[in-house]
């Protein structure tokens, strides 16, 4: 009687034994983070290493290291970011996601992590101060982005306000596409983040920036499923690493963005 009280205990011990390890093993699962790998210095690929590399990558690995987390970083089309996180196919993304009235109904928004500048690339400058200048021309923009959002505003104010038709939008995938396009003259005018436009006329001597300025356009910010329990957790994983300027000044300074 003594022996099988016995076996019972160690059996009933290694099963709660097992049990344990699979929630801890549940625990420690990754968390998924959604990308749009062609937007450096934010996140691009990196040919040598072979890896997704960036400030927004290095900032979510930090973020999941604060929560005890590994990263895995899961690489989409941005304009399919918002639907996998609707669908809770992953749990968070960080991909130069600006905020905005349509993002927050859908979606948690953190607090914002940096706040980007556009510009206009094209092989003339554009002075788009006066958008009857862009009369006549074809501007493209990357699906989704708030880059489309300021580029349709744009449209509208020139059909409202200055009473002239606008000129006509195109949207892209990939930043790359509508990069060649540009060079192959097919388009007159891209409107990205001012690094990568530093970035792309670098490669592209006949290419030249016209900075944008805005008074509306709003600071990055990390999106995840609306109602996520990792919202409050991630925002301040996001203060604390922000409180660390010396840290976080260094993270900026290695991507070659602006301290401020």
């Amino acid at each position: 009687m003594f022996i099988k009280k016995l076996t019972s205990i160690v059996i009933m011990s290694a099963a709660f034994m097992l049990w344990g390890c699979s929630k801890q093993k549940e625990a420690k699962a990754p968390l998924k983070v959604a990308v749009s790998a062609d937007w450096p210095p934010h996140e691009f690929f990196d040919i040598e290493k072979n890896e997704i590399v960036g400030f927004d990558i290095d900032l979510v690995k930090l973020i999941g290291k604060e929560l005890g987390y590994k990263v895995e970083i899961v690489d989409m089309d941005f304009a399919g970011i918002i639907p996998a996180l609707s669908a809770n196919k992953v749990d968070l993304a960080i991909s130069g996601i600006t905020r905005s009235k349509e993002r927050e109904e859908v979606l948690d928004l953190t607090q914002d992590y940096y706040v980007p500048e556009f510009a206009f690339v094209s092989k003339t400058p554009v002075d788009y101060a006066d958008p009857k200048n862009l009369v006549g021309f074809t501007v493209g923009a990357q699906m989704g982005t708030t880059h489309e959002m300021q580029l349709k505003a744009l449209q509208k104010e020139m059909e409202t306000e200055y009473k002239v038709e606008p000129f006509t939008y195109k949207s892209f995938a990939k930043a790359p596409d509508m990069v060649r396009e540009l060079s192959d003259d097919r388009i007159n005018a891209i409107l990205i983040d001012l690094p990568l436009a530093k970035k792309v006329q670098a490669q592209h001597s006949t290419f030249v920036i016209s900075p944008y300025l805005t008074q509306d356009l709003q600071g990055l910010t990390i999106a995840l499923p609306k109602g996520s329990k990792l919202t409050p957790r991630v925002n301040a994983a996001i203060a604390k690493i922000k409180r660390n300027q010396k840290l976080y000044s260094n993270l900026k300074k290695k991507w070659g963005l602006k301290a401020g």
